[in-house]
């Protein structure tokens, strides 16, 4: 568990994903589900990748592409307060 007073990279990094495919720009994250799920966000890629947070096991993969967004670059996003929508 973290804490501010943990030393340096304590406690350790869970690699959750890799993509060997081709260059990755992952940002950001939002945690949803009442901490089940974080949400990663790769711009080159233009996806929101969700993973469940207790396995860190990859549940779904969305295209953030759309007529009005064919480039969206996204990177910072943040949860409503209703806990419903990234």
């Amino acid at each position: 568990m973290y804490q501010a007073t943990n030393p340096p990279n304590t406690p350790a990094i869970d690699l959750l994903d890799r993509d060997l495919n081709g260059p990755r720009d992952s940002h950001g994250g939002a945690v949803t589900g009442g901490g089940k799920y974080v949400w990663v966000f790769d711009r080159i890629a233009h996806v929101a990748e969700v993973f469940e947070m207790k396995t860190g096991a990859k549940v779904n993969t969305l295209n953030m592409r759309s007529d009005l967004a064919r480039q969206p670059a996204i990177d910072i996003a943040t949860v409503s307060p209703d806990g419903r929508f990234i």
